[in-house]
């Protein structure tokens, strides 16, 4: 099972870290990539969180590049 499939799977919504953690990127770029919505996030608590879907989709376009 892929990465992207087990992102499909998933039915609980990610933290910031495991979606740093799946694109291996830096703090600094997750949250540019939610400012200028190439991530769509929302906002718990205070926190960010992401749809596995919406991360998957993001995970699709990065590596089709």
């Amino acid at each position: 099972m892929s990465i992207e499939d087990n992102l499909n799977a998933a039915t609980t919504l990610l933290t910031f870290e495991q979606v740093r953690t799946i694109f291996n990127l830096s703090e600094r770029t997750v949250r540019r990539w939610v400012k200028t919505n190439k991530l769509k996030s929302y906002r718990l608590g205070g926190r960010l969180r992401f749809d596995p879907s919406d991360v998957g989709e993001a995970l699709r376009e990065r590596s089709s590049r």
